[in-house]
């Protein structure tokens, strides 16, 4: 059951170190008001991350599926029995759940409670058993390998701080041990590995000392991508986004999201945000770039019982009380003297710039030039017949103009030229005179009239134009 309250791993948190920052961010809680305590429990099946936008999932759900593929379940012996030559089974029943579990763990704790109710509690119904977890590792070209990686409390005795060959021969490796796509349990299995020998391990006496551990197995595992660790474990920052897959309470395999990290205590440990439970002890943990950093080593009370509800719940990961992550950079350095890693570890990641989105310029358009305008002539106006003085005035003006145009010629031929223009239009008015006086009548005799008066003066005036010119003529030569 996916759980509504649920924070997307890949969240705008900067550094959540309690659970109160967590929901002011979230609910858009002022922080002068008081925040009710909501317990959110970051852990989900990997098969119900389906229901998720796969945006709220880095580095994706395929990629995450792989991953499980690759983590490991450290189960006893007893828990497993071979039912055929290929396949082990898992024998369960209701005193396994998780349920039962809790109420033994309480009812002989310091405080003994024995009446609480696991309404709210997730994967209640579930087998919660006991053990660790590990994942394969080896070269990164690999797709095969022999190798696994835990937590050295795994192996080791607590007290002596030494490898427990009671723990190794009594412990059976176990992959698939998850939720299928039905939402049933996978009890049967057909990858189960035994322990060959630890190759190497670190396990200091102090209480948060490095804890972890190489071990070989006696067959290799196929089919099976080794995890990729992180090259560049410089590169992290406080208030980096992390995420685990493993077992807690020995639970099908979990994806533990909305991690953070809060501390860098030395070279070998790093504290983070992420709800780690016992059974978590060796599982890997990521950064947003799906690469390991760490292995998940320590951490604390992780449920209560509410004093009013009595309810059974999570506890929040606080900055007091943190998860506890070994650092993956021994582990580098031991597969690389083993030479089962060709890639060493480097400084810093180069992050690139991002990527500027080049904006195409929209297509030119050509500019249409229009077409010359062209004078639009107008008719002339419509009106009444031009009245006889103005036909009048046009042959009188008419004449003179074409006199003077010959005036400006500096030859004599202009001035005879106009002289027998003019005698010619003088004769033609004193024909054309006449033979208007039968229509006299009419309103066309003042036209008739002052064409020949007209007439007659143009002859006066050109002859003296004639004489003007031969004089110019003259002149010039």
């Amino acid at each position: 059951m996916i759980n509504n309250n649920l924070v997307p791993y890949q969240s705008t948190l900067i550094n959540p170190v309690n659970l109160a920052d967590l929901l002011v961010i979230k609910n858009k809680i002022k922080p002068k008001q008081k925040v009710v305590p909501q317990i959110i429990d970051f852990r989900e099946n990997l098969h119900d991350l389906k229901f998720i936008k796969k945006e709220d999932l880095t580095p994706g759900f395929s990629t995450l599926l792989d991953q499980a593929r690759s983590v490991a379940w450290l189960a006893p012996k007893s828990m497993l029995s071979k039912s055929d030559d290929h396949f082990w089974s898992l024998e369960t029943n209701d005193e396994s759940c998780l349920t039962p579990q809790l109420r033994r763990n309480f009812a002989t704790g310091k405080r003994p409670i024995k009446d609480f109710k696991t309404d709210d509690l997730n994967f209640r119904t579930e087998p919660a058993l006991h053990g660790g977890t590990g994942f394969l590792v080896g070269k990164a070209s690999d797709k095969e390998t022999k190798y696994l990686v835990t937590a050295a409390h795994c192996v080791c005795d607590k007290k002596t701080f030494e490898v427990d060959l009671n723990k190794i021969k009594n412990r059976w490796v176990v992959f698939d041990y998850c939720m299928n796509k039905n939402k049933e349990i996978n009890k049967k299995f057909s990858d189960v590995y035994e322990i060959k020998e630890v190759v190497k391990f670190k396990y200091d006496k102090e209480k948060k000392g490095a804890d972890w551990a190489l071990i070989e197995l006696t067959k290799t595992v196929k089919g099976r991508t080794p995890l990729e660790f992180e090259e560049y474990l410089d590169s992290m920052e406080l208030g980096d986004d992390v995420y685990m897959q493993g077992h807690p309470e020995c639970l099908p395999c979990k994806y533990t999201h909305s991690g953070k990290i809060t501390k860098f205590k030395d070279d070998d440990t790093l504290f983070t945000t992420l709800q780690a439970f016992p059974g978590n002890s060796g599982s890997p943990v990521f950064n947003s770039f799906g690469k390991v950093i760490g292995i998940q080593v320590r951490g604390y009370d992780n449920y209560y019982v509410k004093m009013v509800t009595h309810k059974i719940a999570t506890k929040p990961v606080t900055k007091k009380y943190p998860c506890s992550v070994q650092n993956i950079k021994p582990v580098c350095e031991t597969l690389n003297s083993l030479e089962m890693r060709i890639k060493p570890t480097k400084a810093k990641r180069i992050v690139p710039p991002p990527k500027v989105e080049h904006i195409v310029p929209p297509p030119k358009v050509e500019h249409i030039v229009p077409p010359p305008m062209v004078e639009r002539i107008l008719p002339p106006p419509k009106g009444r017949h031009p009245s006889p003085w103005q036909e009048i005035k046009q042959h009188t003006l008419m004449p003179i103009q074409i006199a003077q145009d010959f005036i400006d010629a500096p030859s004599i031929e202009g001035g005879f030229c106009c002289a027998a223009w003019s005698a010619a239009y003088t004769i033609g008015a004193c024909i054309l005179g006449p033979a208007l006086v039968p229509v006299a009548v009419t309103a066309a005799w003042p036209v008739a009239f002052g064409v020949t008066v007209v007439g007659l003066g143009t002859t006066a005036i050109s002859m003296g134009i004639a004489g003007a010119s031969v004089d110019r003529f003259v002149l010039n030569k």
